[in-house]
């Protein structure tokens, strides 16, 4: 016996993808261009940002292209393959192992991500409230984050992403910057190309440009499909000019010292009074909030990606390629609540247990912390 019929896919226009798909580049990272842009200068920092950005454009429209293609033969041969994942994607060209492959790797590095993200609202709050423990904040954000991994559907995220980005912007870059630009005294060594840092300098352009896991959710949400390109490539070139100019900025007012590795230990002396201090705690509530409504957008992939599996595992099969024997082929039908409960759970808890456990090196490397 057949599934019922899926619900309709609630699709997006352009304008409501763009937003998704631009606040979900914004992380934490961005707090690290400062004092990553001082390793190697500003002209040579900007330079490889923009090259970064390129590769970065380039390879998010070859991953467009490979799908588009993949899809066309598809229907060519009428064999009605849904290709909704990058699981599903990599399992129609190169075949059921590197398709499992490749759905692995998404989970993974999307609870990485999210793991930074938990790991930067423990260290933000932890700064702001120093008497509110680790357990506690993780007994508040559980049930929140939960929540807010249980929306359906990519254009109903627009909201959580439109508040993000007001409060990333407000709070984060305005904040920081209004301080920087009150505290102007351009350091003598600006212009210097300095050689020796640039391929820790480059993993942390990587890192705040990435975006790839987004980009097939955003093809499959957005209604007209020819527009997908262009809301990638828009959303990547208007962040990537943002978040460039904000770091030389910072780094042109002086603020930067070699001891800070993230924007706000060069405002917070630690002494938690002042000015500065106050503009400090408002950039960590302001990031913890914004980081917090990311939550669903930056899990959606893998919450799709686990999703279906376990819809193939507890649906019935048909035919020799194990397809879902459902009346509509092209999505999956809704999940009961505790099997998509249990879902986010699991994600939950392994980006809890990496938060908790989460070591120095790997803080570091996300540019949160020293």
């Amino acid at each position: 016996m057949c599934p019922p019929p899926s619900p309709p896919r609630k699709l997006s226009s352009p304008r409501v993808s763009f937003v998704n798909f631009f606040k979900s580049l914004f992380g934490a990272g961005v707090l690290a261009l400062p004092h990553a842009m001082s390793t190697v200068g500003l002209p040579l920092a900007t330079s490889i940002y923009s090259l970064v950005l390129v590769c970065v454009v380039i390879s998010c429209h070859l991953l467009l292209e490979a799908k588009r293609k993949a899809s066309a033969l598809s229907s060519l041969r009428g064999d009605g393959v849904p290709l909704r994942t990058y699981e599903d994607l990599s399992r129609y060209v190169l075949g059921p192992f590197w398709g499992s492959v490749s759905g692995g790797f998404v989970v993974v590095l999307n609870i990485c991500f999210a793991a930074g993200f938990v790991i930067c609202i423990r260290e933000n709050m932890a700064a702001v409230y120093p008497s509110l423990s680790t357990p506690l904040l993780l007994s508040i954000l559980s049930p929140l984050l939960l929540l807010l991994g249980q929306v359906r559907w990519l254009s109903d995220l627009v909201v959580f992403s439109f508040l993000s980005a007001c409060i990333y912007f407000a709070g984060v870059i305005g904040a920081s910057l209004s301080y920087s630009l009150s505290h102007w005294s351009p350091p003598d060594d600006l212009m210097e190309w300095r050689w020796g840092g640039i391929v820790a300098y480059t993993g942390t352009a990587v890192y705040a440009l990435e975006g790839i896991c987004l980009v097939l959710p955003c093809e499959r949400a957005i209604s007209d499909k020819t527009r997908t390109g262009g809301v990638v490539s828009s959303s990547l070139v208007i962040y990537g000019a943002v978040t460039m100019g904000y770091a030389a900025v910072a780094l042109s007012s002086g603020i930067v010292t070699p001891e800070c590795d993230i924007i706000v230990d060069c405002l917070d002396d630690g002494s938690g009074e002042g000015a500065a201090a106050a503009v400090a705690n408002t950039v960590r509530l302001a990031l913890s909030a914004a980081l917090c409504l990311s939550h669903p957008i930056q899990l959606y992939p893998a919450v799709e990606i686990l999703e279906l599996a376990a819809e193939r595992l507890l649906s019935p099969r048909s035919g020799r390629d194990g397809q879902l024997a459902r009346a509509d082929p092209r999505e999956p039908g809704k999940l009961p609540p505790r099997t998509k409960g249990a879902l986010g759970l699991v994600l939950l808890l392994g980006v809890f247990n990496m938060a908790v456990t989460g070591t120095s090196s790997f803080a570091k490397l996300v540019g949160i912390t020293k």
